[in-house]
């Protein structure tokens, strides 16, 4: 604005040119160009304008940048001016400021006189001896007006549509609407469906003379379905004095609906206001109002007419209870069908019944109730009619559908027998099962039609005769299966009695042949034969039931060709192979197998491998139901399993007795070796106490002192005798663990511990030893053999943390579900966890006997005492980085070890 400013020729206004405005005129204009509220100053008493830029919109297109330095009077001089004059007056005369909320200020912006509201404040601006001017403040409120207007509107709208039920309270809640809201609905039309015409059936604003034009909706606004604007000829109605010039065209029916003929709801537009998107939505929302109130009486119509039917149906129902009580109890189709016709002609009035169906492209009358009137028509009709020259049939037939004509003759495909006068006739197909069935007919006398109630009975009785006869049918399908199930159950008793048979059979042969014994005794005469394919023949390896023929008998004690169709279709389809009508002469001459009329051959499979044919040929014609396929395909699948199962029967208790003579074998081995051991010890005893007293003798026989040689061949003889010594020992207590029976008691394993490191304490002289002991609990164990694990575990530690400045040895156990663990773990020198397994070997080490002394019988040992105890033992450790030994004892016991 700054810049429009510096391009006005001020010096043409009273205000001259701006240097010489006085310092209170620039001030106001500064604030005024800073501030972001629209500001407006009139200067000197002529009002010449001064705006910011926030003031530019009230002026509209039209009047900016004109306005800039003119004469407030010249720019409102056809809108706002007239009415605003006195406020003006007030403020540069007396002075006095003035404000208005909402004000109506009507303007020419965007070229119309458009309604505007305000809220404004005018402020004079006093100099030194009078008012120099007026400051204006301003806030447009228009949209704010009309909403509020508007919302007003539709809240009393819908508070008076709020339970109208017919066109009358509508047209009323309508006409308070445009007397509520005159300015934005000058004058309302509302047209309906009127006889396939929309006519008016609601009107506000207008008077009667002019309603007259509008009684038609006009050509004009016909068709369409969204909201559009139309020009009419000016009427001059609503508060202002411009007349109206637009209506907006509302059909009464959504954008998406496509309907044929919705009503219409016709607005006059406001004369001040342009028809934008606010106004549009408010339109919108008012024929929402007005759709739902229509939906309404609508619907309370349809409710009222459904109330009169149901009403009307109650009292066909309670008549018809006697019908379906006769249905239920009836099982002929037929029997029911004519049943169904007199009830309903008891309910309908005066008239006839026909039931058809088709047969060899006629019509054909099954069931009759009434005559037509006309013998010979009778006559014709039971003769039956053209399949599709009687429509009243063939219509229903196609569409599933009841299918009612009002007045039928001979041109319409009459079913009524008389020439005339015409007859009204409904038709009702009959379904069954999905399928149709026939046509039932129903004629009144002449001069009758269908009412509601009438169609309401005739529905209910299709739907209540289809249900009956479906359960007919049922019934009889019922009778069949029951049947069915009869042999079925059959079937399952003796294949019950089959797997009993199946289970405790291993017998290959003996398994087929119970099997073709079990299925031939539920089906009717025949044989079963089993064949396998040997050197390109099929050889029957079992047969139950006589062949019938001695020439097949031969035949098949020869053997078959290995492509005849009856056995190699199966091996090539890998499927079970039905012929109903067995074809002669396909597998052998025809001379043999007359008698044979139905086959079944199914492959016999061992590990999805086919290894056989099981056959059933019956001497009497049979279509293989799917019971009997059923029963002989479970038959095979069980066969199978058996012989399956029989084979690794066979081959486990082959495993079984050679793994028991193999188990005894190694017992008798290893009670060979024990005694062995033992005696080898014992006898090893006495010449190794020879060798060491004889080389003491030796050593004191010798003078001495005793040469440096001499003395350390007799040292090395005194110390391999003590070794000996020390293996014989260790070797007789390996045989004593294993051969001494278990005295199984309740042990202390804390005080055995205690025990034990009483019994080395001269090992721990001069040693610093850390020891960690857990609380140990009460095992189920051998106390004497318990001893030596803990003697041999604790010794073990002992040794191996010899290397240690400070060693430490820890012992704990725990509590297992069903094991106790005690473990003994120290900081030694370790061992290479790939060689664990060779711990618990006998004479197995992993350490030089100069590192650390023993028989490498130890470990050994506790392995054995604790297999003997149900447990285990093992080791876990690393090089340099110390040891654990684990062992585990059943907490209820020793359980039996494993062989």
């Amino acid at each position: 604005m700054g810049a429009l400013m510096r391009e006005v020729d001020w010096s043409s206004t009273s205000l001259g040119p701006p240097d010489h405005w006085s310092p209170r005129l620039r001030t106001y204009i500064e604030l005024m160009l800073t501030s972001k509220q629209p500001m407006y100053v009139g200067w000197t008493h002529d009002l010449i304008a001064i705006y910011n830029d926030a003031y530019r919109p009230i002026l509209g297109a039209d009047k900016h940048p004109g306005a800039l330095g003119r004469r407030t009077a010249d720019i409102f001089e056809h809108d706002g001016y007239p009415g605003l004059k006195p406020y003006f007056d007030a403020v540069l005369e007396r002075g006095e400021g003035v404000a208005f909320v909402d004000i109506l200020v009507p303007l020419f912006r965007d070229g119309y006189l458009e309604e505007c509201y305000f809220d404004v404040s005018y402020t004079p601006i006093h100099g030194e001896t009078h008012v120099e001017g007026m400051l204006a403040s301003v806030s447009e409120t228009t949209e704010r007006v009309l909403s509020i207007r508007r919302t007003e509107t539709l809240a009393a709208l819908a508070s008076g549509l709020l339970g109208s039920s017919d066109l009358s309270q509508i047209a009323s809640a309508i006409v308070q609407g445009e007397l509520n809201n005159p300015h934005d609905l000058p004058f309302t039309l509302l047209y309906l469906p009127d006889a396939q015409e929309l006519r008016l059936q609601a009107a506000a604003g207008l008077d009667a003379a002019l309603l007259d034009t509008f009684a038609v909706l006009p050509e004009a606004w016909r068709g369409g379905a969204e909201v559009r604007v139309e020009s009419i000829s000016p009427l001059t109605v609503g508060p202002w004095p411009e007349p109206v010039t637009q209506v907006a065209i509302l059909p009464l029916a959504q954008e998406s609906t496509a309907a044929a003929n919705p009503g219409v709801l016709v607005i006059g537009l406001n004369a001040r206001k342009r028809f934008d998107r606010p106004y549009r939505d408010y339109l919108n929302l008012l024929r929402g109002q007005v759709m739902g109130a229509l939906r309404t009486a609508d619907l309370t119509a349809v409710l009222q007419e459904q109330n009169a039917e149901l009403d009307a149906r109650t009292r066909i129902l309670e008549a018809f209870a006697t019908l379906t009580h006769d249905l239920g109890i009836l099982s002929d189709p037929l029997h029911l069908i004519h049943e169904t016709q007199q009830v309903i002609l008891g309910l309908l009035a005066p008239g006839f019944s026909q039931y058809y169906e088709p047969e060899d492209a006629r019509w054909v009358v099954r069931s009759q109730v009434g005559q037509p009137g006309n013998p010979e028509v009778q006559t014709a009709l039971h003769a039956g009619l053209p399949l599709h020259e009687a429509p009243a049939l063939s219509v229903p037939w196609s569409t599933g559908e009841l299918y009612f004509q009002t007045a039928v003759g001979p041109a319409a495909g009459d079913l009524t027998g008389d020439e005339a006068p015409h007859r009204a006739t409904a038709s009702l197909p009959i379904t069954v099962g999905g399928h149709r069935r026939g046509v039932l007919s129903f004629a009144l006398t002449p001069d009758q039609g269908w009412s509601r109630s009438d169609r309401a009975l005739l529905a209910t009785a299709m739907r209540s005769l289809n249900l009956m006869l479906e359960r007919v049918d049922q019934t009889h399908a019922l009778a069949a299966r029951q049947a069915e199930v009869e042999s079925r159950n059959q079937a399952l008793e003796a294949f019950a009695q089959l797997s009993m048979d199946l289970v405790v059979e291993t017998d290959r042969v003996a398994l087929i042949r119970r099997a073709q014994q079990i299925v031939l005794s539920l089906l009717p005469g025949g044989y079963a034969a089993y064949y396998e394919l040997e050197e390109g023949r099929w050889r029957a390896k079992s047969q139950v039931g006589e062949i019938g023929d001695e020439g097949l008998q031969t035949l098949i004690d020869a053997g078959f060709a290995h492509d005849v169709p009856s056995l190699a279709t199966p091996l090539i389809t890998d499927e079970p192979f039905y012929q109903d009508a067995y074809v002669h002469g396909s597998d052998s001459p025809k001379e043999m197998v007359q008698h044979i009329q139905a086959v079944a051959t199914l492959p016999l499979r061992m590990q999805g491998v086919t290894v056989g044919m099981f056959v059933i040929a019956l001497f009497h014609q049979r279509a293989w139901t799917a019971v009997d396929r059923a029963l002989l395909e479970t038959t095979m699948r069980s066969l199978s399993l058996a012989l399956e199962r029989a084979d690794f029967t066979q081959q486990l208790t082959e495993h079984r007795d050679a793994l028991n003579a193999r188990t005894q074998a190694l017992g008798e081995a290893n009670k060979e070796l024990e005694s062995f051991a033992y005696s080898v010890s014992h006898d090893l005893r006495t010449p190794v106490r020879h060798i060491a007293g004889f080389t003491s003798l030796l050593r004191k026989a010798l003078d001495t002192p005793l040469d440096p040689k001499v003395a350390r061949y007799l040292t090395v003889i005194e110390q391999s005798a003590q070794r000996m010594n020390n293996l014989i020992d260790a070797m007789l207590d390996l045989s004593r663990s294993a051969r001494q029976p278990l005295q199984i008691q309740l042990i202390d394993l804390g005080a055995l511990l205690t025990d034990v490191r009483a019994e080395l304490l001269p090992d721990l002289r001069g040693r610093d030893i850390s020891w960690l002991v857990d609380p140990l609990p009460k095992v189920w164990a051998d106390q004497a053999l318990m001893r030596q694990v803990l003697l041999n575990l604790i010794s073990n530690a002992l040794k191996y943390t010899r290397t240690r400045e400070h060693a430490v040895i820890e012992v704990r156990a725990e509590e297992r579900p069903e094991f106790t663990v005690l473990t003994v773990q120290d900081n030694g020198v370790g061992f290479d966890a790939r060689y664990a397994d060779k711990l618990f070997g006998v004479f197995q080490r992993l350490h030089l006997q100069e590192e650390f002394e023993g028989t490498g019988v130890g470990l050994a040992n506790v392995r054995r005492i604790m297999a003997r105890h149900g447990g285990q033992a093992w080791a876990k450790g690393a090089v340099g980085e110390g040891a654990a030994f684990s062992v585990s004892l059943p907490r209820t016991g020793p359980l039996q070890p494993p062989p």
